[in-house]
């Protein structure tokens, strides 16, 4: 809790300070846009091949949350606040002997097993989402949580 939640708490409050002094640089910009990041365990709870999930997910959840009452908070001000809730990202961590040895064959199969396009996001794929929510293409977007896990929630 202190890092998946707290930590983005804390984060999001000196955002904040340092925006509130930025000009206002109109509609499609505002003093800008913050993106928390949280999980797909930020919109279900699904289990995890044995490992206690039950922390991470309320963190994540707090996380979700946190973001759509800050992004009411701070409209009037012009900034931006949305969530952002990566899958199962291709990273070093699935290189990873012990991790390999104690899940990575079951993330896989629950991939196949539940994932529409059969396969791990890539870091850029995250990235692109982070991308559009932080620039003016989503001058239109506050307060949501934008889900990129290749459809798995959506099962």
């Amino acid at each position: 809790m202190d890092i998946n939640l707290h930590g983005v708490y804390r984060c999001q409050k000196e955002e904040l300070t340092v925006m509130m002094k930025q000009e206002d640089l109109g509609a499609r910009r505002g003093r800008g846009a913050i993106i928390n990041l949280a999980s797909m365990l930020g919109v279900v709870s699904t289990p995890q091949y044995g490992i206690p999930t039950d922390a991470y997910t309320t963190a994540k959840h707090g996380v979700v949350g946190m973001t759509r009452a800050a992004a009411n908070d701070y409209n009037n001000n012009k900034v931006r606040i949305n969530a952002m809730c990566p899958g199962y990202t291709a990273t070093p961590l699935l290189g990873d002997k012990e991790f390999a040895q104690r899940v990575g064959g079951l993330v896989s199969q629950h991939i196949d097993n539940n994932c529409p396009m059969k396969r791990y996001a890539e870091p850029e794929e995250i990235a692109d989402a982070i991308v559009f929510l932080a620039s003016p293409m989503s001058s239109y977007v506050n307060g949501i949580t934008m889900i990129v896990d290749g459809g798995i929630t959506s099962n």
